[in-house]
């Protein structure tokens, strides 16, 4: 490989000369006996200095190797001649061969340097990986810690719950309700118990600080009692329950560990099993070494692709907002962590017939090296996990089983209709609000939907995460009825999820409230919806009845363009009664050849954008035409999706009318206008031909007098008295001053009358002119000038000279007085391009008299003070103008003064002309 340093241009070339300069020395030594190879080191020469000089460095030594053996080598020696053909084919192939050597040595070169960047970039990003493992067995190290220090935490104000709550219950001067009460809290105390013992649980598996205590016991007589626990179960709900094992079957494990497998296993099978269907549990020897247990069910299976994954800790199948049973997805990953730690293994497959099977295999001894204590037939080390997955089990089975309680009071105080799938929030839910509301409840969203349609209740209370429908999509089932458009929702859920109460919120539900909650905001929260319900129902008829009785056209159309309604203000302005309009299509009022005007009304309001004041031709019932504007709205339903639009008419046909009569005023105006633009024109033009006429005329009676007076002083100015010559003095001033007043106007004329020869001119350029011929006017003066390189323009050059004479002439004169003067011409950028400026620190002018600053022949400072015509900023108007451009000026006396000018330029000018 060559070196991946980098080797400088001068380094190259000494490596590129040394190596053939070596070659030469060596072979002229070993000439003697290297002839008549002439070739035989400078191969390697150049193979060398391409390796590492790179291509040009090969090249170089390619075309210093030949020039060294032509003249050193090739015979004749010391000789530029060549009298045998084959050397020049030797030459030539050497020629191709050194570039050769140069092209691959640099492609490798090229890739070695790509393959090191690449080596780099790949070390860089397994640094990452590296650091990225260790920070996630960090923050794994860090969540099991956190795990397992929380479930401690809260397992003592469980304990405290629990006790006391025991107690109470035992006595027998309960009341009914106070009983109903405390046994819920126990119940859900119990549930709390049970999650925050898995967590503590994985939390020590993952911490490896789940011990083994081996005890010999009778798995047999195990299996049979967990499994009587769950025979309340069946009954209720006519499942075929089925036990197989042998009258004993002694093992050595964890008694612990194999009841909560077992609890989880059989509790999994009666979750999932529907009402009627089996549940079989079989036990048996695998071999004289391993023992298995299989809990069958014929529920709705799982899939073939998850029976690998619904082991791994927090899965679950049904994992949406619609899943019909609650859990944390630790049960299953705990009954593997703990066959596992008992050196077996568990499967899941298919039972015949459908359903799921849970396959558990267990050694049947204790490791080699492990205590085993004598086993104890007394089971449920834990009752509080196995009574409350017991419970879960029935309260279950409760659910949709309340028909008789769900039914409202009747009354006339409002009606709330609570969708809750646990029964004990269900339950405590009801009674709270009981006082206050008629209640009716419904146990899943099927339901709930089932019930608002029938009952149409003031206010709707549901949970998001409920059986057979979700809450979410039982709200977007009752926003699609016209009935439940306006009927309050309110959210009641533990899902804390931001981006899912904002789909709610803008599905149309009102409230999203999270759990736990205090009933007297609730109870204030549901009051109020439901008088705001009221209002928004009271206000929706008012609205209703202002639509039918306005004197607009006010129809409604779905998005087939299918009439819906129609008010009194239609059937006014079209004649049609609205029992002839609803229902039919909307192209019955578009005159013949205006249909197409539907499609692409629709196709805008189908985009959500309105169509507003839309003046066009409708056609009234009895055949004539009525011009009308038209406001056109999307009607969108809760989720935003447009399912129709609202046309609001106007009848303009007086409007029209005058509309009609006003464009032909306005014709004849704009004629008669134009007839006096030309007048104008015409005559503008036979003015400045005029005054270039009366200008070119005058010059020259100008020149004589001018002429002869200079004249008259040359040769008879010292026979002239002394007051005679003053007065020949001020002819002559007369004269020029004439001459140079003749001059402006002709200047001023030829502006107007010529059009201007684009051309990018240098503006820096030019004014560092225009500077050094005012220099020599009054090389005595301290004038410091700051000209900005680089100006360029587009504009006639000529004009564009005579802008910059008299803005930096004027600039020159107002200066006059000022010692050490500044002048500056620079650019600013605007908005549009780039305004080119001329200041001066001179004697400025005052504002207030700015308007005369432009017109010709008008002056702001005495003559004695600053002589002039007062034509040159007139003349810079008209030229800016011309280029399509503006000048203004600024000042204040005494500071100076800025003239800023933009030009359009020629690309404006053009467009010009194309108008």
């Amino acid at each position: 490989m060559p070196t991946q340093k980098k080797i400088s241009k001068f380094t190259t070339l000494l490596i590129a000369i040394g190596i053939p300069v070596t070659a030469l020395a060596l072979q002229w030594i070993l000439w003697p006996w290297l002839q008549p190879f002439v070739w035989f080191l400078f191969f390697p020469a150049v193979f060398f200095s391409a390796r590492f000089s790179g291509l040009i460095g090969g090249l170089i030594s390619t075309f210093i190797s030949v020039n060294f053996v032509w003249y050193f080598f090739i015979p004749p020696q010391f000789s530029w001649e060549i009298t045998n053909l084959n050397n020049v084919a030797s030459i030539f192939l050497f020629i191709v061969m050194g570039c050769l050597f140069s092209s691959s040595q640099e492609r490798l070169r090229h890739t070695g340097q790509k393959l090191s960047s690449a080596l780099k970039e790949a070390q860089t990003a397994n640094q990452r990986i590296n650091d990225l493992y260790e920070r996630t067995l960090e923050l794994d190290h860090m969540k099991t810690e956190f795990f397992s220090n929380i479930s401690h935490e809260l397992r003592t104000p469980l304990t405290l719950i629990l006790g006391p709550v025991e107690t109470i219950l035992k006595e027998t001067d309960l009341s009914p309700d106070n009983r109903r009460h405390l046994e819920v809290i126990e119940r859900n105390a119990r549930f709390l118990y049970r999650h925050i013992s898995d967590l503590l649980d994985v939390a020590k598996v993952e911490a490896d600080r789940m011990p083994m205590r081996y005890v010999s016991l009778d798995l047999a007589h195990l299996t049979r009692v967990m499994a009587s626990h769950f025979e309340s179960v069946t009954g209720k709900r006519k499942i075929r329950y089925e036990i197989h094992a042998p009258e004993r079957l002694d093992i050595q494990a964890d008694d612990e560990k194999l009841e909560r497998i077992l609890l989880n296993l059989l509790s999994n099978a009666f979750k999932f099993v529907p009402d009627g269907g089996e549940v079989d549990v079989f036990l048996g020897y695998r071999d004289e070494h391993q023992v298995v247990l299989k809990i069958s069910d014929n529920g709705p299976g799982i899939p073939p692709d998850s029976r690998e994954t619904i082991f791994e800790r927090f899965r679950q199948l049904d994992s949406g907002l619609d899943r019909r049973h609650g859990g944390t997805g630790l049960g299953l990953s705990i009954v593997k962590e703990f066959v596992e730690l008992h050196g077996g293994n568990i499967t899941c497959s298919e039972t015949p017939g459908g359903g799921a099977t849970f396959n558990v295999t267990l050694p049947i001894a204790a490791p080699a090296g492990a205590v085993v204590a004598d086993g104890s037939d007394e089971y449920f080390r834990d009752p509080a996990i196995g009574q409350q997955i017991l419970n879960e089990l029935r309260i279950e089975g409760m659910s949709g089983r309340h028909d008789a309680e769900s039914t409202p009071e009747s009354g006339s105080g409002p009606l709330v209709l609570v969708v809750e799938d646990n029964p004990d929030m269900n339950a405590y839910i009801a009674e709270a609000l009981n006082r206050q509301f008629r209640i009716a409840t419904a146990y899943d969203g099927e339901e709930g939907l089932h019930k608002a349609l029938n009952l149409r209740p003031d206010l709707i209370l549901t949970d998001l995460m409920m059986p057979k429908m979700s809450g979410d999509r039982m709200v977007e089932e009752l926003r699609r009825h016209p009935s439940m458009s306006t009927v309050p929702i309110v959210v009641l859920t533990a899902k804390t999820d931001e981006e899912q109460q904002v789909k709610l919120l803008a599905a149309g539900v009102q409230e999203y409230i999270g759990k736990p909650f205090s009933l007297e905001e609730l109870r204030a929260r549901l009051a109020n919806l439901v008088q705001s319900g009221r209002e928004i129902e009271r206000t929706r008829l008012e609205l209703a009845a202002i639509v039918e009785y306005s004197d607009d056209a006010i129809i409604g159309k779905d998005l087939n363009g299918i009439i819906t309604s129609w008010n009194r203000g239609a059937e006014k302005l079209f004649g049609y009664r609205q029992d002839e309009m609803v229902g039919k299509a909307i192209v019955v009022l578009f005159p013949e050849g205006r249909a197409e005007e539907e499609t692409r009304i629709m196709a805008l309001i189908v985009q959500g954008m309105n169509v507003e004041h839309f003046e066009t031709i409708r056609r009234h019932k009895d055949g004539h035409n009525i011009d009308i504007s038209v406001t056109i709205s999307p009607i969108k339903n809760r989720q935003g999706l447009v399912i129709g639009a609202s046309k609001i008419a106007r009848d303009i046909s007086q409007r029209k009318a005058a509309e009609r009569e006003i464009k032909q005023l306005n014709a004849d105006l704009e004629r008669r206008v134009e007839e006096r633009t030309r007048e104008l024109r015409t005559a503008n033009h036979e003015l400045d031909a005029f005054a270039y006429a009366v200008s070119h005329d005058l010059r020259a009676p100008l020149r004589a007098m001018s002429g002869f007076s200079q004249a008259l002083a040359e040769d008879y100015g010292e026979q002239l008295t002394a007051e005679a010559r003053l007065f020949l003095d001020e002819i002559g001033l007369a004269s020029k001053k004439m001459g140079n007043l003749l001059e402006g106007i002709l200047a001023l004329s030829r502006v107007t009358r010529n059009e201007p020869r684009y051309e990018t001119t240098d503006l820096s350029i030019m004014a560092e002119q225009i500077r050094g011929e005012l220099a020599l006017t009054a090389p005595h003066r301290h004038v410091v000038w700051d000209i900005q390189p680089g100006v360029m323009a587009d504009g006639d050059p000529r004009m564009l000279q005579a802008v910059m004479d008299n803005l930096l002439g004027n600039a020159w004169k107002y200066t006059a007085l000022k010692s050490p003067a500044h002048i500056r011409f620079f650019t600013e950028e605007v908005t549009g391009g780039i305004r080119y400026c001329v200041s001066d620190d001179g004697a400025g002018f005052d504002m207030a008299h700015a308007d005369r600053l432009f017109q010709p022949f008008q002056r702001l400072h005495r003559q004695d003070e600053f002589p002039g015509l007062g034509i040159g900023l007139a003349t810079v108007q008209r030229i800016i103008h011309r280029h399509g451009g503006i000048i203004v000026a600024t000042a204040a006396r005494d500071q100076g003064a800025t003239f800023a000018f933009t030009l359009g330029g020629k690309l404006r000018h053009e467009a010009e002309k194309d108008r």
